[in-house]
């Protein structure tokens, strides 16, 4: 039975519905509040929506009519990462388009390769954003981030330069000082004074100015406390992992080292006597660590307890240790070990 329309009919209807759907397909793309394009493998616009061509400042025909689109783009070898990252559509692509009036336009692009079925490029299209705002918010908070940063790092560079002061203070009252135990009290006050102004040099030549690398500190306050004391014949070992300590830690952790290694050059080597002095710093779990000032010198005397210390030194390291929230312990044989537990962030 033949049909009832004419064929001509029926094609032109065919024709008007691709029609009427083309035109629904503009009207979205247009009305979108993105950008939206498509180029050829070889650099040049098929199509593009109103919201592209008026974030470059141009009119969609003349976008179309562009023989090459690198001329967009301010630095041409950005169109290569364009290429590289066309084929990972989940990847945005942030390059800076030149708009027509000679400005920068910092642009998000999300481009991705149409193929056919056999592999072929087809074409290459993105939706993309105008985020040059806030690019240049990003660039505001970097400088200010930057300006901080060398406030930061001066910061602690006078902190530790005062230190040294009050350190030349103390030395200076040391030497007029008639009484012996008085000048030994100024010279202990002198080396707690220098080990926290070792922690802020550390963290103004340090790259993270959050955290200090305890493991060198430990070796430069140890060269310090050796030449103070004139260690002839007493050497120290070290065995350090490299831990980083934020200044909270670090400055109680250092005068804690400090501390130790003072008291075991003093005391552990009477009369000129030759040893060795061993310092271990290592994590023994992911958020704890151990410090240790062990020596093959003098025990400990016999009426020492460790719960209750005496001397200014122990006490000092008993309540450093306690705000570290750590536990200490002494192991008296064949010398004297220190062993400090303590938490880290």
């Amino acid at each position: 039975m033949p049909s009832s329309f004419p064929r001509d009919l029926v094609y032109e209807n065919q024709a008007e519905d691709r029609n009427s759907e083309e035109r629904r397909l503009r009207e979205l793309i247009d009305a979108m509040p993105g950008g939206y394009y498509r180029s050829t493998e070889e650099g040049r616009f098929l199509d593009a929506n109103r919201a592209f061509a008026q974030m470059l400042g141009y009119t969609v025909d003349e976008l179309l009519a562009l023989e090459d689109v690198r001329v967009l783009y301010v630095d041409p070898d950005e169109r290569d990462q364009y290429d590289r990252r066309a084929h990972f559509p989940a990847q945005p692509n942030i390059v800076r388009l030149r708009h027509r009036d000679g400005h920068e336009v910092w642009v998000e692009d999300f481009p991705r390769d149409r193929v056919d079925e056999s592999g072929r490029l087809v074409c290459r299209e993105g939706i993309c954003e105008d985020i040059t705002s806030r690019k240049r918010a990003e660039d505001r908070l970097v400088s200010s981030l930057a300006e901080k940063e060398v406030l930061l790092r001066e910061i602690h560079h006078r902190v530790k330069n005062n230190l040294q002061i009050v350190s030349s203070l103390l030395s200076l009252q040391r030497n007029r000082a008639p009484d012996p135990k008085a000048r030994e009290a100024l010279e202990d006050s002198q080396r707690r004074i220098k080990a926290i102004a070792m922690v802020h040099e550390k963290l103004y030549t340090s790259a993270n100015l959050a955290e200090v690398g305890f493991d060198d500190y430990v070796k430069e306050v140890a060269s310090e406390l050796c030449l103070f004391h004139d260690c002839a014949g007493i050497r120290v070992e070290f065995d350090v992992e490299p831990i980083r300590l934020n200044i909270d830690t670090a400055i109680p952790c250092g005068l804690v080292f400090n501390e130790l290694l003072t008291n075991a050059l003093k005391h552990g080597f009477p009369v000129s006597r030759r040893g060795t002095i061993r310092v271990t710093l290592r994590k023994i779990q992911a958020d704890r660590a151990e410090l240790s000032v062990g020596h093959d010198g003098a025990g400990t005397p016999a009426d020492f307890d460790i719960k209750r210390p005496r001397s200014m030194g122990m006490l000092l390291v008993s309540s450093l240790v306690s705000q570290l929230g750590g536990d200490l312990s002494v192991e008296d044989d064949d010398g004297t070990r220190f062993v400090v537990r303590f938490s880290i962030q």
